[in-house]
């Protein structure tokens, strides 16, 4: 969620640098905000809690069944350009998670034991 925020505070610092700028620089700047507003819907759906929720469940599923062509996926995902890199974590950043997936899923019965975070 904090790369999220920062994407939309992204924008309204273009917002100000747009108010400011010389008019040289004025087309490059609205692009850029055109781009934000163009993606604004996207950033609602994934800021959704149940899609949150199913987009790491997916990642946890794939971090720790070693499926390659699941975490090929998510290397995908990340190469993207922003905002739609937001679809998943890089494996550093979702460790944590895992590691709270991994509680669940024993709290829920799912499992008896997980493998450590790694």
């Amino acid at each position: 969620m904090a790369r999220l925020a920062g994407r939309r505070s992204d924008q309204r610092a273009l917002e100000r640098e747009l108010a400011a700028a010389a008019p040289e620089d004025v087309a490059a700047i609205e692009g850029d905000l055109e781009h934000w507003r163009k993606h604004a819907g996207y950033l609602d759906y994934v800021m959704r809690p149940s899609e949150t929720f199913a987009r790491a469940y997916a990642h946890w599923i794939a971090f720790r069944s070693g499926s390659m062509p699941m975490l090929d996926e998510i290397d995908e995902a990340l190469k993207r350009s922003p905002p739609e890199d937001l679809a998943a974590w890089n494996h550093g950043d979702f460790l944590p998670i895992a590691a709270a997936f991994d509680i669940m899923a024993v709290d829920q019965g799912w499992v008896t034991t997980t493998t450590p975070s790694t």
